[in-house]
């Protein structure tokens, strides 16, 4: 392994340890929100939708595709996020 391939695997364990370190953040923000009732529960949804994203994006390796594969990510996450959104709303 050459000096400068040490250096770029240096470079994406260091930003998907902050990627994983937001993720943990979120996730605790998020369900001390809930816990609280500080913000209404399709907001922490929301929230959860968004990390899915992230997860996609960086951990997933979505990030270097085809815009197509994205969105086709997207369209799936928001169609789980609409049915859990509808299950709670008609409780």
């Amino acid at each position: 392994m050459t000096p400068i391939s040490r250096v770029g695997a240096f470079a994406a364990r260091h930003r998907l340890s902050a990627v994983w370190g937001l993720l943990c953040a979120l996730t605790l923000a998020g369900t001390q929100a809930a816990r609280l009732g500080a913000v209404p529960a399709l907001a922490v949804l929301a929230l959860a939708l968004a990390k899915a994203q992230i997860v996609a994006d960086q951990f997933m390796g979505l990030r270097r595709v085809h815009a197509l594969w994205r969105f086709l990510m997207l369209l799936y996450l928001s169609g789980v996020g609409a049915l859990v959104a509808y299950a709670f709303i008609s409780r």
